[in-house]
């Protein structure tokens, strides 16, 4: 299955939630299925697959910003891959 993970980690945060987010995306890995997830690096969103990432586009640091991201992410990446899933871990309350 091709799947979009869902939940916008940041890789250098490392807490509890991200490290539990990425074993996620692993054991999905080596069940066999291609994961697609997003990630951000500074002002920069990124879909990830494997070792490679894509820039996707830059997003504001502020709240309206992150929703935003995230209605482009899905956008993206509903026009562009052909998913048979979406996994939503994690969805921003409050970006802070």
């Amino acid at each position: 299955m091709n799947i979009l993970f869902s939940a916008f980690i940041n890789p250098l945060r490392k807490s509890g939630v991200e490290k539990k987010i990425d074993g996620q995306i692993k054991a999905f890995e080596n069940l066999g299925h291609n994961v697609w997830y997003f990630t951000f690096s500074g002002d920069k969103i990124l879909l990830c697959h494997k070792d490679k990432s894509e820039e996707l586009f830059s997003v504001s640091a502020n709240p309206i910003g992150y929703y935003m991201a995230l209605q482009k992410g899905m956008r993206y990446a509903a026009e562009n891959l052909k998913l048979d899933m979406v996994y939503i871990r994690r969805i921003f309350c409050s970006p802070f």
